[in-house]
């Protein structure tokens, strides 16, 4: 190799990673996930820094170990049949091949999601400092098998969202993401595009028998009967103001009438809006989303503030006194937004 080859550069990962936000545990996650799925993390690095130049050189170096290798091993019987050899190289080298190719496109794909999306503050000092065996072998398998654009995008989603998060993707949810249809994936998707935090308002998104049956078949939204609701609960504003709050993960939308089972009644919105005689509180009418759902709604755009706007816009055609608030994760405090 020349004295200017990349391979010859020492290229810190580490100082990538921190560069784009990603410190402390969430790094370490990465660091060790990488070297545990591809087994050379500086490699990874040049990927990212340099395009393919260097990963395609190891690839070529690698394809000449497996051809002395496997020569080396074979019997003298196939030794003298060439043909036989060949074939045997061929098609054992050419699928380690496609799947290694498929790994590193998807770990790849999961640096460039992590530089966009950084993991927060919080994700990056707490967790475990490595990703779990069981999430790595089987991520793997599914990332190996990654051979189309769309499937390694969403294969690097998973390992993105893993690395911020760990845990969230279980084998049940990873089985789930791989064998659901195409038309399913599509309801979800348009579903989860309606939700705020991890539920998704009935009055928001409705859908048809069939739509939430085949939702309900693959595990994602379940079929109820009767409604299933967010409940609220009653807080005080440092003036000693009583009202009620609904919280959605991050955001809350607050409800500052004087009497709210009465107007809920008038509001006649079973699809919006509901009085719990058992909790006495009121709730928010939403979908019944399944804890698998949940885990794969952090592979999907997040819009939650507009829906969360467009939500309380429908409070407020029925006449109630609405306001959106947002969790401060700095103080972790309750803030008002201008809406």
């Amino acid at each position: 190799m020349t004295s200017d080859d990349h391979l010859d550069k020492e290229t810190s990962l580490t100082a990538i990673l921190s560069e784009n936000g990603i410190q402390a545990k969430a790094k370490s996650r990465f660091v060790s996930g990488v070297d545990r799925l591809l087994g050379n993390v500086t490699e990874i690095a040049n990927v990212f820094l340099e395009s393919k130049t260097g990963t395609k050189r190891s690839r070529i170096e690698a394809e000449k170990l497996l051809i002395q290798a496997a020569v080396s091993t074979l019997t003298a019987e196939v030794r003298e049949d060439k043909l036989l050899a060949k074939q045997i190289l061929e098609n054992g080298f050419s699928q380690m091949s496609r799947r290694q190719l498929n790994k590193e496109k998807v770990i790849e794909a999961a640096t460039i999601e992590l530089k966009n999306s950084p993991p927060t503050k919080e994700n990056s000092t707490t967790g475990p400092s490595e990703l779990s065996d069981e999430f790595l072998n089987r991520f793997e398998r599914y990332s190996e098998d990654a051979s189309e654009d769309e499937v390694r995008a969403k294969w690097a989603k998973v390992l993105a969202a893993e690395i911020k998060s760990p845990g969230q993707f279980s084998a049940k949810v990873m089985r789930t993401l791989d064998e659901i249809d195409n038309q399913t994936a599509t309801l979800f998707t348009n579903a989860a595009s309606h939700r705020i935090g991890s539920s998704i308002p009935k009055a928001l998104y409705n859908p048809a028998y069939t739509a939430q049956r085949a939702l309900d078949e693959a595990g994602l939204i379940k079929q109820s009967i009767t409604n299933i609701i967010q409940l609220g609960v009653k807080v005080t504003d440092n003036a000693g103001n009583e009202f009620w709050l609904v919280q959605f993960g991050k955001i809350a939308i607050s409800f500052h009438d004087n009497d709210l089972q009465e107007l809920i009644s008038k509001a006649n919105r079973s699809d919006l809006i509901s009085w719990s005689e058992k909790d006495q509180t009121i709730g928010i009418v939403i979908l019944g989303s399944t804890a698998i759902a949940t885990s794969i709604m952090e592979i999907l755009d997040d819009n939650s503030l507009g829906n969360c706007k467009a939500l309380v816009a429908e409070f407020r055609k029925s006449k109630f006194k609405t306001s959106i608030y947002s969790l401060d994760p700095v103080t972790n405090n309750w803030i008002k937004t201008a809406y």
